[in-house]
């Protein structure tokens, strides 16, 4: 594979002035303090301790990390202080981590940025790239993050719901572009629906969107491609020489790291050297070079390295039992009569027939956690989305389900999940 070098896009935003981004930062930190004011359900709130809980709602992966990132944390963790323990900032440089992930995409480290989880690269695409009158464009529903930061930088959020297939309508969005069309974000597979892109609809898709703004930033996030089964699946990763394209990738999912906050984007030089600028901690602004800025702590970073050199036994074994529960649920749903979409990402979309909300809540009282349909989109109100877990944990979820009736008691009151899986 050609590796992604060339700076060929213009840089048309520059980085934001300190007032526009110290009101960006300050309505961040408020909008994060009325979340947590109405409940700390991401990990299981509410009456109910979180270890009693079955996680279905979270998209996490039930191996947890692989044998090799657990000992590389732990190494991390407990090497004498005077060499890398954890009271020593990391190298700043960030060389072997960036290399790492580099030749693992057949890149090189300048296409990488690295980021806490890719809830960090979002918010870096969306200071980066956004301001106000901007258009950010997408198909729905969709991972919401990203929305939410573009609406911070001011930019008009201009959706467009999915098919009645429930995949993303190209064609319609295509349509859209125009001169101030600056970001449009694709998930791929799709979080909530667990549908891909297949690779003509994608390469179509591309070359229309650069015939019509050469400008237009493309953003795909791929958190959920290791799931991918369907040989029809391409990664955005390999149009990166084509246009503008930035392609967001984490370790929370297939690899079992959703508590450490590792992730990265691939991007061409010119859009990775203005995005690595943004990055926490900077120290662009002190006149360094962006890649002095190290934001992956030393468990991360440990974890992340350890992840991609395993040689994918643990991914593997993943996918495997990830099949198997998808399997499960299938037949309980099918069971049950209800419709349900055939994910390739590790969890279900299911449609109930009755209001999301209320299995929930059932299940819920039953100390099992999903996400109603209806938080991603009125569309699927009556829909619920169940992430797989350990064989132990679908039965339950399942033995339970089947016990479900119109006089079923169910929690007078559920938490907001916020975290979609992320």
């Amino acid at each position: 594979m050609d590796k992604a070098k060339e700076n060929k896009f213009p840089k048309k935003n520059g980085r934001p002035d300190s007032s526009r981004r110290e009101l960006i930062r300050v309505g961040l930190i408020m909008a994060a303090g009325m979340a947590l004011a109405e409940g700390l359900s991401a990990c299981g709130g509410g009456e109910k301790k979180e270890e009693k809980f079955i996680r279905l709602a979270f998209n996490e992966n039930p191996l947890g990390p692989c044998p090799q990132a657990r000992e590389a944390m732990e190494a991390a963790r407990t090497n004498p202080p005077t060499l890398t323990g954890l009271n020593r900032y990391p190298d700043f440089l960030q060389g072997d981590l960036l290399k790492t992930i580099a030749e693992f995409h057949h890149l090189v480290p300048e296409n990488v940025v690295p980021g806490c989880g890719s809830s960090e690269i979002f918010n870096i695409i969306a200071s980066c790239f956004l301001n106000a009158g901007d258009v950010f464009l997408t198909a729905v529903p969709t991972f919401q993050l990203p929305l939410e930061y573009a609406g911070l930088r001011g930019a008009e959020i201009q959706e467009i719901e999915n098919r009645n297939d429930h995949g993303p309508d190209l064609n319609a969005l295509a349509s859209e572009v125009n001169q101030a069309t600056r970001v449009i974000f694709l998930c791929n597979p799709n979080n909530p629906t667990g549908l891909i892109i297949k690779k003509a609809d994608l390469e179509n898709f591309l070359g229309s969107v650069w015939q019509k703004n050469p400008e237009t930033i493309v953003v795909i996030d791929e958190a959920y491609s290791h799931y991918v089964q369907d040989p029809d699946f391409v990664s955005g990763s390999d149009y990166l020489r084509e246009g503008p394209l930035v392609v967001v990738r984490t370790f929370s999912h297939a690899y079992g790291l959703a508590g450490v906050r590792a992730g990265y984007a691939l991007a061409p030089l010119e859009l990775a050297d203005l995005m690595g600028g943004l990055r926490t901690p900077s120290l662009s602004e002190m006149g360094f070079h962006w890649k002095l800025g190290a934001n992956y702590n030393r468990l991360a970073w440990a974890a992340a390295i350890a992840s991609l050199k395993e040689g994918g036994e643990h991914l593997k074994q993943t996918r495997e039992l990830n099949q198997k529960i998808k399997t499960l649920y299938g037949q309980a749903f099918s069971e049950r009569g209800w419709e349900y979409l055939n994910s390739e990402t590790n969890f279900v979309l299911a449609h109930a027939g009755i209001p999301g909300d209320r299995i929930q809540a059932y299940l819920y009282q039953n100390g099992i956690q999903v996400q109603s349909g209806n938080a991603f989109h009125s569309r699927y109100a009556n829909w619920i989305r169940v992430s797989t877990g350990t064989e132990a944990e679908a039965n339950t979820f399942i033995e339970v389900l089947n016990k479900y009736g119109p006089d079923s008691p169910v929690a007078e009151k559920v938490p907001k999940l916020y975290w979609w899986g992320y």
